[in-house]
């Protein structure tokens, strides 16, 4: 093999079979898997401190189809301040706990560590989500997050969130 092939397959085959890390977190004993996958390059892994990010819960029981049908990570960016990084959770992962509040705070100081993410800019994105929880505590999760929106048919009465299309996201 010669060593401009072994280059080539370094550069564009590799990122592209590993265009988004799979991870662990650990919360109360209990290890949960999630996605991690960032858009300053297509398919690229490489994370820069202070960029923006977006927690993607997802209803699916398969965290490659919550990674796949998601696009938000698909926009255009136009400048360093639209770099971000995206984390994918499956909705059961969020149920199972008691202490949603307690859950996410563990996870963004856990992720925080690895990743130095700017702390002001933590979006959680629920698609297809229709859990109370959100209503109820979303004062205390608007001390963590940025913005919290809630997509889907399932979008529960009473909540004061909004329910917003990928641009306006964005």
């Amino acid at each position: 093999m010669s060593k401009y092939a072994l280059i080539f397959f370094t550069l564009i085959i590799v990122p592209k079979c590993f265009g988004q890390i799979k991870r662990k977190i650990k919360y109360r004993d209990k290890v949960y898997e999630i996605y991690v996958q960032n858009n300053r390059m297509k398919n690229s892994t490489q994370i820069i401190p202070g960029m923006k990010v977006f927690i993607i819960i997802g209803a699916s029981s398969d965290l490659d189809s919550i990674y796949n049908s998601d696009k938000l990570k698909n926009i255009p960016i136009t400048g360093m301040n639209d770099y971000a990084i995206f984390y994918y959770l499956k909705t059961e992962q969020i149920t199972e706990t008691n202490d949603f509040l307690a859950f996410f705070k563990n996870m963004i100081e856990e992720l925080y560590q690895e990743d130095f993410f700017d702390r002001n800019r933590v979006h959680l994105i629920c698609r297809s989500f229709s859990r109370e929880f959100l209503c109820q505590e979303s004062y205390e999760l608007s001390k963590i997050f940025s913005t919290i929106t809630i997509q889907g048919e399932n979008e529960t009465s009473g909540c004061k969130n909004l329910f917003l299309n990928n641009e306006e996201i964005w």
